[in-house]
């Protein structure tokens, strides 16, 4: 296999998600949904593995190139569907795995942040992965540069809802999940940071 093909294979996917694909988090788990699903990036390597993918996006347009990667890459289609994070349109205990990248932190407050969470937690299996990844202040308080109610000014001038210990505490973290790896922060010079999830419900 050359560079070509291996580009091809796993395309333009979040190098910390293909991080846990390569330790194995997705092995046995085999029907995953992504929240968030953008133009698809995310969604090639577990489409070339043969994986039943469903993916989410508010974003029409975004919507349409999922579906076209998927019938690319032999995925179904249909399984793409425009839908808000914080109202699934599937049954309880229906996925093995979630992916959520950067899409928590445009939650508009805490109540929505909170539906988001139950959502996830409902529609995955007991077992199930939750890879989970947004913006946040914890260990980078100093990047940022004012809260407005829920909602939090970055030193990029980006607004988001930021990850938070207060956050963890309303969602009760630690009564639905363990963490299968310690809490991971990446800062990105003085701008932003993001923090990575890596779930497991019991």
């Amino acid at each position: 296999m050359n560079l070509d093909d291996i580009n091809n294979f796993i395309g333009d996917i979040d190098l910390e998600l293909f991080d846990q694909l390569l330790k194995g988090r997705f092995n046995n788990r085999h029907l995953i949904l992504e929240i968030g699903c953008g133009q698809g990036r995310n969604i090639i390597p577990f489409l070339n593995l043969k994986k039943t993918i469903y993916g989410i996006d508010v974003d029409e347009k975004n919507v349409a190139l999922c579906k076209i990667v998927a019938t690319s890459l032999g995925g179904n289609p249909a399984f793409f569907s425009k839908a808000p994070a914080n109202i699934l349109p599937f049954e309880n205990g229906f996925f093995d795995a979630i992916i959520n990248c950067r899409v928590m932190h445009f939650a508009k407050n805490t109540l929505e942040f909170q539906q988001q969470w139950e959502e996830q937690f409902r529609v995955l299996k007991k077992g199930g992965f939750l890879y989970l990844s947004m913006d946040t202040s914890i260990h980078n308080e100093e990047i940022v540069q004012q809260t407005d109610g829920d909602r939090s000014w970055l030193n990029d001038q980006s607004e988001r809802l930021l990850l938070t210990e207060k956050l963890f505490n309303l969602v009760q973290l630690h009564t639905g999940f363990r963490l299968l790896e310690p809490l991971k922060t990446l800062r990105f010079d003085q701008d932003h940071a993001h923090a990575i999830l890596c779930l497991q419900k019991r």
